[in-house]
């Protein structure tokens, strides 16, 4: 059995600046953000929002710009979280659940 893998031309880049760096992270954040749409979160302003690829989130969760989701976070379907919520996995957002604007949610 053979597996394929896919090799986008921006994993190919190699990143030598900071200004570099900056240009591949932008580019993660909004593959991760339209994964997420298309898996049915609602992301109000995906270009304003940072979610950590790691991260799971549930259909119909609406995700408010500003917010910031690092790490391996767990969040459940039809939460609603931010704006300028920071997450910081790993974490588990109950099913249903909000997290307010300017919350900080992590373990200790």
């Amino acid at each position: 059995v053979v597996a394929s893998c896919r090799f986008d031309i921006i994993e190919a880049l190699g990143v030598n600046t900071r200004s570099q760096l900056a240009d591949v992270e932008r580019v993660l954040r909004q593959c991760t953000c339209e994964r997420l749409m298309l898996d049915g979160v609602s992301i109000v302003a995906p270009e304003q929002t940072s979610i950590d690829p790691r991260a799971v989130i549930g259909r119909d969760t609406v995700i408010h710009p500003f917010t910031v989701i690092s790490g391996p976070a767990r969040i459940g379907q039809s939460c609603r979280i931010g704006p300028h919520a920071v997450i910081e996995g790993p974490v588990e957002i109950a099913e249903g659940a909000s997290v307010g604007p300017f919350q900080v949610v992590r373990t200790s």
